[in-house]
């Protein structure tokens, strides 16, 4: 489900405390918690990373290339059920 804005780091090294506005996309297996979720889209091929946050599995659109959509989408299908 899509979430409202959330907020993102820009980047840890000079300015660590610069947060953004960015939209996400959370993930939801049933039976699976979050860090689990989190490992299995790292195990997929190619590996996905997300974002945790709170206990949920975040995908961060500021993160995400187009060329990366169809894979992003098919790991979420394979291991979500979408």
């Amino acid at each position: 489900s899509a979430t409202p804005l959330s907020i993102s780091c820009w980047s840890g090294g000079a300015v660590p405390e610069v947060r953004i506005d960015t939209l996400c996309l959370a993930l939801h297996r049933p039976g699976t918690d979050g860090e689990a979720l989190a490992a299995a889209l790292r195990a997929h091929e190619p590996p996905v990373v997300a974002r945790l946050q709170e206990g949920r599995v975040l995908l961060d659109f500021r993160t995400l290339f187009e060329h990366d959509l169809p894979d992003v989408a098919a790991a979420v299908a394979t291991l979500c059920g979408a």
